[in-house]
């Protein structure tokens, strides 16, 4: 209700209350006026009652900074009736700090610690007695004296030992800093007070029993600033906001925590056997020292919030600096490692750490714990800088301010601990340009502890661990923004990764560490974690140099997951042959080209031994592996055999087939799978497995649709192997004397995956076997490897090795190749453009050979590139030294086992100009291959343990890359940021990506009907009929083949499936028409049908700029014609428009008996214009529009007010249009509303639903039947089905409206004038049911669907273009002065109409227009279009034609100001037909904002092809209210706010309530509305130029403000200025003069501010002579350029800065 029904319904009357009212605020004012006082520091301005309170906001400390900018270090401000000192300066701070401090060292106690019987007891808060003096000399003798803080020191090493274990167990987790630090700190402190620890590091939250809670409950009440009660001392004993009460109630909780051990250790104080000598901590003292529970919980609870709150807001602050900067971060860890040599870090050596504690000044310069210090107050009036400080002033020291000040600090924002080095600057308070513990008598006693806290945490963490932010944080972007307090904390908490340095991993920590169990001991060993001894003396020889080595596992904890990125980092530091021992194993790694040439050819006779991988360690078949055995005879003849029969030239050439076929078998695998992501790892290993089994056993194993390999298991089986062949963590192979026992299963795992690989093909061999054996056999008759082997006598044990070791590494490494190469070129779209152009301009045939691909120097540079950066094998297969020998005159003793870190080596800057960029173009023209020559690329090895398979690798991935790049797109998904791609690898046998590689093969148009000679399948009926309703691609390849080799099907079920094959394509046979329109090329069967997509309007578009204006496609029988231009549009809609202007009804809407009723689909006779006619006299006339308009606007009040309850909401804007134009139309139907704009997804009553889903499918595009109209009678879809369940429901919905309203018109007492809707219309003419719901039906989908779209993507266009939505709201202020918008006003918004046509232009409401049909065969732009074609017109396309609209990309409304282009109908270029636009102005009172974090720009503007081209991702705004809206008042809903309400709007800046009534305005230019008192002071802000900008665009050129009692005019337009300082200059040329120069005796002299008269005439013509005449300017044009030479002389020096 309204005040005045309030007052009324009580009984009140309505004077007596305005007089009270009145009143109250009067006596406000008096009591809260300040009195009078004199030379006042200076400040801002202030306001009557809240003073400066609006002015210093949330952060004071950064507010009040900016007031000392402008009004010097010294300013005061009035909150309220608080009068607020703030110095900002050392020299200010020394005055009240230091020479005033006898004056302003009192307290002013924030409310909520004015807990009346504890202040006393306070040593921050009470004043400076004796009583004081006695709590400060205790803490400062038994807390922070250099004695107690030694005898604290173990107390503060256990605290810090426990947060460091905790942290070891939290690796790899992001770790709250200011949670851990503030536990481990509490902790501390209450170990020192009362001997125990009260907090848990692992309860983050602190909810377990609830201290840690009530602490920071504390801490937030004592920094509210927004405290009324101190701002207006009247209200102070109510304790409005419950600050003292919630205060009171956190400290009770809190005490309890130590109530009963202050009770226990008082009565052990009281007895008897007491002495002072038991005494354990600072209770104790306390106790001793007859202190009460009071006085206890006093000291105690601010020794807590003092102690911890700060020091951890200090030791964050410190951290987070560092993490920002890491050079300085190196410097500390540097001096750390250089001056700290024990084990566990000690006060005494803090000292020694002096760029550590320079770091910690320079921190709390720049974050000073505590920005303003405690309040003082002025005890008594004083003077500080020649100012007055009246007595109760509160005053504070700006230590932010003065941090940053650039009088102050050199280049103050910037972080540099170097201005601390040599400097005597300290925090002991005597320096007043740094103090963050202040100074004085206030200063901090627990500075000393405060200090030491710091430089200990921040000295032990940084020594124990790297702190690193998450992979994704950017340092310099991290949030610096702090959040004011008691204490100034980061906004956003800081949380780290804390990773356990290498060095400090194996350090006893005496106090808490525990010896593990040997299990412990031993499964650490296996999984690298951290030793416990010293090691033992060793003597290396001449070993290559490497990092030190602990005790029984060397340097296993250091290689890691990653042993090449490992490896490569200590090649950096100790060069490029280094030496490391892995438990017993010594390990040398090489990682430049000279360290591998030495090893791989120098002392390859030494060096080419294998160390066998525990899982290949099978006795009985090593001698037959041609890459683990001894380089002997057999291992010759195995490698001959390999390289004669498997990957010698003529071999190669005689595989291509088999290649070709499994290539083309993947390329028709990824046809069948466009639009899905594919695992390029898995199809490339099947493909490249299949292959090989064609080649080995003459057949294939896998089966690309399997995935993952679980049908037979062989695809496992074989990964398995690989897998356990990849494992470095093997500790028999680092503790031989553990080898035999296989502890990890390594060897028996193997063998077991091994059985199940050789089971698959055992018997295949046993048949060929049995083959060779007969009598038959001849040499000639081999056709598999696997015949050869069988030809000499190999046994199976030796065919299972030498296959199962040419599977693994014949597809293994080659699927590595070929997956990194496809990511970086998916990656580098530039270097993908390259090769498609190089294939398609080299590469002629359809089918891709071997011989071609010599042709592609250019994609050989790109397998170069891919294989530097990612080598597959990264480590080579290790070698062993078979001899002692040397490399690089360093000692390789017998037995080490040696690799060769090719990844270290293709990344070094000393090889490779930029390594880590991916640049093929280093390869053209460069000799360097991979051939085992050129020693920088050794992918293959080099040597007699050089990879025989080479030539066949290489081949396999060029011409997999080649093949599929040229048949297809290869894209990531659309969410996929390329260059975001996950790029870490995997260790194993070979570097795999450890995100799989996956993803959209797209085919590509020119390779899409190439026939596949090879492999291509009939595809089953089935698949027929899903790929044509699903629109794949084409079916049937021109000529019919079947791989017979592959498949043998039933002769009578072949021959069948051809005789019903050949019975489609004679019953879909298009007739042989001749001339008509051009389009693409088509398929049998399915014509185009795969090319139409799900947004045709967007792929005819397509099909126009490549074939004309006018083109036809053909899908399945039906013939479709679409018009893409203002020209061909106009032939269709007007020249042959009675031929032309027939209906094809969607299948959706073939309800036989609804047909005749509609409007939209049914013939043009004479039914459908009474229609017609019957639609446009009764809904649509200007008469009928007329007195629909009431409707209208109140439905669309009904709209505002749902958007006002709304504000701050995201509103899906559809859907509230939707439902108000629903209701509009149901109003003028029915007469009533069916819809509710709260129900947003319309689930109540199901009504919206059932509408949405009958737009849905009549827009439904693949429609089966429709295109073979054979299958049309069977509704195989279901539309027709679906749309009348959906029918029905609708129908529901109004049934009994009609009834009851048919029988009111057939009653004896009905007049047509008592009509009121268009339903007694339909009935008054004889309408029945169904011909009521068909036409209804229509006028609801018709009337919602298009209107809604297109009021969407108007605002769409609006928001994301602001300049454009300034322009509308301008026009509808200046054009509507009425409060209510009606139609009559709407042709008065030329620029809104404009808008709205380049909206539809745009985004027309229907692309395509509903379907014409041709009702006989005629003529359009000279071609032929056929009877029963399906007509379109492609509005889409015309709208963004550039040669029928200048930019047409572009949303420029501009284009219809001045044009008479209109969408009636008769200009072909824009014809949305019948979309209207009466909702967006409404708009004008709301301001439309998308969510902050949207990007306008970026926002999702894809469309949703159906009857209406929807946004596909439904736009939501946010709806505010407009302020110029905001106290107009809504006779509904609006209330006058309370007198609190008022008040705490006052202080929060919030917009005032109620308008001016206090003065007569007469007529003064327009402006924004004003606040009693201050009028619209509170709108000015700080760039008055800016708002009164904004406030002209919307209320003129020329507006008046109040400021006060002030009267402000502004102009802002060239004519307003012209009127002003032309025409009415002679009343309008005095001056104000500022308050800044208001110095009378100075005025008269001014020749700006003093009035036009003689002098100052004089003063203006000597200044013109004098200074700025052409003499004068030329007489001083040396001055001008020897200041000039100056300044560029400056410049010179200061470059970079």
């Amino acid at each position: 209700m309204d005040i005045t029904s309030f007052l009324r319904d009580n009984n009140l009357p309505i004077p007596l209350f305005l007089l009270s009212t009145i009143i109250f605020l009067l006596l406000v004012v008096k009591l809260t006026k300040p009195s009078s006082l004199k030379n006042l520091p200076p400040g801002p301005p202030r306001l009557p009652i809240i003073g400066n309170l609006h002015q210093v906001g949330d952060r004071p400390h950064v507010s009040t900074a900016k007031f000392a900018k402008e009004y010097g270090p010294l300013i005061s401000l009035r909150l309220g009736k608080q009068v607020l000192v703030v110095a900002s300066s050392p020299e200010a701070a020394m005055e009240i700090l230091k020479t005033q401090d006898r004056f302003l060292s009192s307290r002013v106690v924030p409310t909520a610690f004015q807990q009346t019987s504890l202040i006393p007891h306070s040593v921050i808060w009470s004043e400076c007695n004796q009583t004081w003096k006695s709590l400060r000399t205790l803490c400062r003798t038994e807390m922070f004296s250099s004695k107690a803080l030694e005898s604290q020191s173990r107390l503060r090493d256990e605290r810090l030992g426990t947060l460091k274990d905790f942290l070891h167990t939290k690796q790899g987790q992001l770790i709250n800093v200011e949670d851990v630090v503030f536990t481990t700190l509490f902790n501390t402190l209450s170990s020192i007070i009362f001997a125990r620890d009260f907090l848990d590091l692992n309860d983050e939250h602190g909810t377990r029993d609830g201290l840690k809670e009530s602490l920071h409950k504390i801490i937030e009440y004592g920094g509210i600033t927004k405290d009324f009660g101190s701002f207006f001392p009247m209200f102070e004993r109510f304790d409005l906001q419950g600050i003292r009460k919630g205060t009171m109630r956190q400290y009770n909780k809190t005490f309890a925590h130590w109530e009963d051990i202050i009770e226990e250790r008082r009565a052990r104080i009281n007895s008897s056997t007491w002495s002072s000598e038991q005494a354990q901590s600072f209770l104790d003292r306390m106790l001793e020292n007859g202190f009460s529970n009071d006085q206890i919980n006093q000291l105690v609870t601010e020794l807590f919030v003092a102690g911890t709150n700060t020091t951890t807001t200090s030791v964050v602050w410190a951290m987070t600096e560092l993490v920002r900067h890491k050079e300085v971060m190196s410097k500390i860890v540097e001096e750390i490692g250089r001056e700290i040599k024990s084990d566990t870090m000690t006060d005494s050596e803090l000292s020694k750490l002096p760029y550590l504690q320079a770091c910690i000044k320079e921190a709390m310069r720049l974050h000073p714990p505590v920005p303003l210090l405690l309040p003082h107050m002025a005890a008594e009036t004083c003077e500080v800088m020649n100012y007055t400080i009246p007595k109760n002033s509160k005053i504070f020291v700006n230590l932010w301010a003065m941090g940053r000040d650039p009088k102050v600090w050199d280049d103050p924002l910037s972080f540099k601990p170097e201005r601390f080095i040599g400097s005597k600057v300290d925090f002991k308070g005597q320096d007043f340009e740094l103090l963050p513990f202040g100074s004085g008598r206030r200063m901090c006693p627990g500075m000393p502890s405060g200090v030491k806290s710091v430089q200990l945490i921040l000295a032990s963490l940084i020594r124990e661990f790297d702190l690193a932010l998450p992979e994704d944080v950017d340092p310099l972007k991290l949030d610096m923004n702090d959040k004011f307090g008691i204490a100034l904390k980061m906004e956003t908490p800081l949380k780290l990764l804390f990773k356990r340095k290498p060095e400090s991993r194996y350090k006893l920590n005496t106090h808490v560490r525990k010896v593990p169990s040997l299990l412990t001991l031993l499964c650490n060993i296996v999984d690298h974690q951290n030793g416990l001894l010293e090691e033992p003396v060793c003597v290396d020889l001449n070993l290559p140099p490497g990092p030190p080595r602990l005790p029984i596992i060397g340097n296993l904890h250091q290689v890691g997951d990653r042993p090449h990125v490992s490896t490569a980092k200590f090649a950096k530091e100790y060069g490029p042959l280094i030496s490391l021992r892995l438990g017993k194993q010594v390990l040398v790694v090489a990682s430049s080209p000279e360290a591998a040439m030495e090893i791989l050819k120098t002392q390859d006779r030494f060096l080419s031994s294998r160390v066998v991988p525990t899982a290949f360690q099978q006795t009985s078949l090593i001698p037959h592996s041609v890459i683990w055995s001894e380089c002997n005879q057999t291992w010759k003849s195995l490698r001959t055999l390999c390289r004669t029969e498997m990957f010698s030239s003529k071999a190669l050439e005689s595989q291509s087939r088999l290649r070709d076929e499994r290539l083309g078998t993947l390329k028709d695998f990824l046809h069948t799978k466009q639009g899905q992501l594919i695992n390029v790892e898995d199809v490339v290993f099947t493909t490249l497995f299949n292959t090989l089994s064609s080649i080995i056993f003459a057949r294939d194993f896998l089966d690309l649709n399997d995935e993952h390999g679980t049908r037979d298991g062989l695809k496992e089986s074989l990964h398995k192997i690989i897998e356990y062949g990849g494992i470095t963590k093997d500790f028999g192979s680092f503790f031989p004397m553990f080898e035999r026992f296989d502890l990890q299963g390594i060897r028996k795992g193997t063998m077991r995956q091994y059985n199940k690989t050789f089971a698959h093909w055992e018997d295949i061999i046993e048949e060929r076997r049995a083959r060779i054996n007969s009598s038959t056999w001849s040499s000639e008759q081999a056709q598999s490897f696997v015949d050869r082997m069988l030809e000499n006598g190999f046994s199976n044990d030796q065919i299972n090795q030498l296959v199962t070791e040419l599977f693994v590494a014949g597809t293994n490494t080659t699927t590595t190749s070929v997956v990194w190469a496809m990511t970086e070129l998916v990656r580098h779209k530039e270097v993908m453009s390259k090769i498609v152009e190089e294939i398609g301009r080299e590469i002629k045939s359809d089918t891709m050979t071997d011989s071609e691909l010599s042709k592609l120097p250019y994609l050989q540079a790109c397998i170069k590139e891919a294989m530097r950066l990612h080598p597959p094998v990264p480590l080579l297969l290790p070698h062993m030294a078979a001899e002692t020998c040397e490399v690089m005159n360093y000692t390789i003793p017998k037995n080490s086992k040696i690799f060769v870190n090719l990844w270290a080596m293709g990344r070094d800057p000393k090889v490779w100009d930029d390594p880590l960029s991916f640049k093929p173009e280093r390869f053209i023209g460069s000799k360097v291959d991979f051939k085992g020559q050129d020693f920088e690329l050794l992918p293959f090895g080099s040597g007699r343990r050089m990879c025989p398979g080479m030539p066949s690798g290489v081949k396999s991935v060029q011409l997999i890359l080649a093949s599929l790049i040229r048949e297809f797109d290869l894209a990531l998904p659309e969410d996929v940021d390329p260059l975001k791609l996950d790029m870490n690898d995997k260790f194993g046998i070979a570097l795999k990506m450890e995100t799989p590689l996956k993803l959209l093969f797209k085919r590509k148009p020119e390779s899409r009907y190439k026939l596949n000679t090879h492999v291509r399948k009939v595809p089953s009926l089935l698949t027929l009929f899903c790929n044509i309703v699903d629109h794949q691609n084409g079916l049937l390849e021109e000529p019919v083949c079947v791989d017979l080799r592959q498949q043998s099907p039933d002769p009578s079920l072949l021959l069948s499936t051809i005789i019903f094959l050949l019975l489609v394509v004679k019953l879909t046979k298009p007739s042989s028409l001749k001339n008509l329109p051009p389009g693409p090329p088509r398929l049998p069967i399915i014509g185009n049908l795969h090319q139409v997509g799900d947004r045709p309007h967007v792929s005819t578009a397509k099909f126009a700029k490549e074939y004309g204006p006018l083109i036809s496609l053909r899908l399945g029988k039906q013939v479709l014609v679409v018009a893409s231009s203002p020209e061909a549009a106009m032939e269709i809609l007007k020249t042959q428009d009675r031929f032309l202007s027939s209906r094809v009804v969607p299948t959706a809407f073939q309800q036989t008996s609804l047909i005749p009723h509609s409007v939209i689909w049914s013939e043009c006779n004479q039914t459908w214009k009474s229609l017609r006619t019957l639609c446009r006299t009764e809904m649509f006339s200007s008469k009928a529009l007329e007195s629909q308009s009431r409707l209208r606007d109140e439905r669309l009040g009904t709209l505002k007010d749902f958007l006002h309850t709304k504000q701050g909401q995201l509103i899906n804007v559809e859907d509230v249009v939707f439902t108000t134009l629903f209701n509009t139309l149901s109003s003028i139907i029915f007469a009533r509303d069916f819809l509710d704009l709260n129900d947003e997804h319309g689930t109540r009553d199901g009504l919206k639903e059932s509408l949405h889903k009958i737009i849905e499918y009549g827009g439904i595009t693949k429609d089966f039947g429709s295109f073979f109209p054979m299958f049309e009678r069977f509704d195989l879809q279901g539309i027709r089905k679906g749309t009348m369940r959906q029918y029905n429901k609708t129908f529901a919905h109004w049934e009994d409206i009609i009834e009851e309203r048919r029988a009111r018109i057939n009653s004896s007492t009905w007049s047509s004038e008592q009509a009121q809707s268009f339903l007694d219309r339909m009935l008054e003419n004889g309408f029945s049911n169904d011909q009521i719901n068909q036409l209804v039906t229509e006028l609801f989908v018709a009337g919602t669907n298009t209107t809604t779209t297109s009021v969407v993507w108007a605002m769409t266009e609006l928001v994301r273009h602001k300049e454009v939505m300034s322009k509308i709201v301008e026009e509808i202020g200046r054009e509507i002065k009425s409060d209510t918008m009606t139609d009559s006003e709407l042709s008065k918004l030329p620029y809104l109409q404009a808008c709205i046509k380049e909206a539809m232009r745009l985004h027309p409401p229907v692309p395509l227009l509903l379907p014409h049909m041709a009702a006989e065969t005629c003529e359009v732009m000279n071609y032929t279009i056929p009877k029963n074609s399906k007509i379109f017109v492609n509005l889409w396309a015309m709208g963004r034609d550039p040669k029928v609209w200048d930019d047409p990309l572009s949303f420029k409304p501009e284009r219809f100001i001045g044009s008479k282009v209109d969408f009636k109908g008769q200009d072909f270029e824009l014809l949305p037909f019948g979309s209207g636009g009466g909702c967006v102005p409404e708009c004008h009172q709301f301001d439309l904002a998308l969510p902050e974090d949207v990007d306008p720009l970026k926002l999702d503007m894809n469309d949703k092809f159906g009857i209406a081209l929807k946004m596909e991702t439904p736009l939501k705004l946010l709806f505010k209210r407009k302020p110029e809206s905001r106290y107009k008042i809504n006779t509904h809903v609006r209330k006058v706010p309370s007198l609190l309400t008022l008040l705490c709007n006052i202080v929060d800046h919030q917009n005032g309530l109620l308008e001016d009534t206090v003065c007569v305005d007469l007529n003064l230019p327009p402006g924004p509305p004003r606040l009693p008192i201050i009028g619209n002071l509170h709108q000015v802000g700080d760039r008055p130029h800016v708002s009164t900008a904004k406030f002209a665009k919307e209320y003129g050129p020329l507006i008046s403000l109040r400021l006060g009692k002030q009267v402000l005019v502004v102009a802002s337009s060239p004519e307003a200025a012209m009127e002003i300082l032309k025409t009415q200059d002679r009343f309008l040329s005095s001056r104000v003069v500022p308050t800044a120069f208001q110095q009378t005796s100075l005025i008269p002299h001014s020749v700006i501010w003093s009035e036009c008269n003689q002098t100052w005439k004089s003063l203006r013509t000597l200044c013109r002579t004098e200074m700025f005449s052409s003499k004068a300017l030329e007489s001083q044009s040396r001055l001008r350029d020897e200041r000039l030479g100056t300044l560029k002389d400056f410049l010179h020096t200061k470059q970079g800065q």
